[in-house]
């Protein structure tokens, strides 16, 4: 049509509600038809922020290319396996997205992009103990159904996208290298159990239909106290004088309890609120 028609699309009256509908029904086929209705619920923006910050992250984590990847794999033999891997994909993507609508999301420089999308193909690499034992489980378990390992060791790692897009604006505002930001982000939550906290809300079981957005509720603003935590210390070697001098430690000590013992969405509610107490009300960069 465009070698018959020329540049004739860019004059098309409705060119604007065809690329609209082509974007929306490429998000909707990925992501799912509940998608817009969902986000808006939780984070309050409207359906063009969504959109927009869906597509931030699609970009930003290179899912194009991944999800061509996939197509090809898919046949009778290895059918349930790229099934799994494209949801562990698109709740990466929701996740990404839900953290580009919230207060954090703030644009950063290009080339504070380009360094942070370097950052997260090696994020792998830089994960410390709980948290890197488990992303190497999620990767072996896609492999194991014939995903090729360096497409499944990517797609897992689309699960860290929130934390760099984090860690981008963070090394922006304090002017510290990306790698040290990230390490001590990735530190100060490993010293806190947060990684322990999330692995077991995702074996929590769900006496509900509410359990399941609550849960989800309480690990997204778990990554916001990652966030202030880490605006807290100046660096990784910082991690453990820090959690004793601002008092985490206690908190650190209940979180322990909680993942030994038994596991509710009330225990998480009362760890929620004692790091709400004990950490910076603001947002603003020091």
């Amino acid at each position: 049509i465009l070698d018959a028609t020329g540049n004739a699309h860019e004059r098309h009256l409705l060119r604007r509600e065809i690329a609209t509908t082509m974007l929306v029904n490429h998000i909707l086929d990925n992501a799912g038809a509940s998608f817009f209705a969902e986000m808006q619920a939780v984070s309050g923006r409207g359906y063009r922020d969504i959109a927009l910050a869906y597509m931030q992250a699609f970009d930003f984590g290179g899912c194009g290319e991944m999800l061509e990847e996939l197509y090809a794999l898919e046949d009778k033999h290895n059918q349930e396996a790229v099934y799994k891997a494209m949801a562990v994909l698109q709740g990466a993507l929701e996740e990404a997205a839900f953290f580009l609508l919230g207060p954090l999301g703030r644009p950063v420089a290009p080339e504070v992009e380009s360094a942070g999308r370097t950052l997260l193909e090696g994020i792998q690499d830089e994960l410390p103990g709980e948290l890197a034992a488990t992303q190497l489980r999620r990767s072996q378990r896609l492999i194991e159904g014939g995903i090729p390992e360096s497409l499944a060791r990517h797609i897992v790692a689309l699960q860290q996208m929130p934390v760099i897009l984090d860690v981008m604006r963070l090394a922006e505002q304090s002017g510290k290298p990306l790698q040290q930001v990230l390490r001590t982000r990735l530190e100060m939550s490993d010293a806190m159990l947060l990684p322990l906290i999330q692995s077991a809300i995702t074996r929590m079981s769900l006496a509900s239909a509410w359990d399941g957005p609550a849960l989800q509720s309480l690990g997204r603003q778990l990554e916001l106290h990652a966030h202030k935590m880490c605006r807290m210390v100046n660096d990784a070697s910082d991690v453990e004088a820090t959690i004793h001098a601002s008092g985490l430690a206690k908190v650190r000590d209940s979180i322990a309890d909680f993942v030994r013992g038994e596991r509710t969405i009330a225990g998480l509610v009362v760890l929620d609120g004692q790091l709400r107490r004990m950490l910076p009300p603001t947002l603003a960069p020091r």
